[in-house]
């Protein structure tokens, strides 16, 4: 898989099933936070739900749990590529 990031042509439910077959593994994730300040982590697809998903974040001082929805995906505002 390219990456789920890669999909600006794909539709909402594209996105929902390509994030349900790596749900469970580790991806990194970027993320673009507006006015040229992006973020990069490390984190794990934990549920997907109607109109979200949520991510474990791997952090050093511990695990935060934050959520997107797929739309944040199809604009690329998200992009998550799995680990190998």
């Amino acid at each position: 898989m390219e990456g789920c990031g890669n999909m600006a042509a794909g539709t909402i439910e594209q996105v929902r099933r390509q994030l349900e077959s790596i749900k469970g593994t580790d991806v990194r994730v970027k993320v673009n936070r507006g006015r040229k300040k992006t973020g990069v982590f490390d984190a794990r697809i934990k549920s997907i739900y109607t109109n979200i998903f949520t991510m474990q974040v791997y952090e050093p001082a511990g695990a935060e749990l934050v959520s997107y929805s797929y739309g944040d995906v199809l604009t690329n505002n998200v992009i998550i590529k799995p680990i190998k």
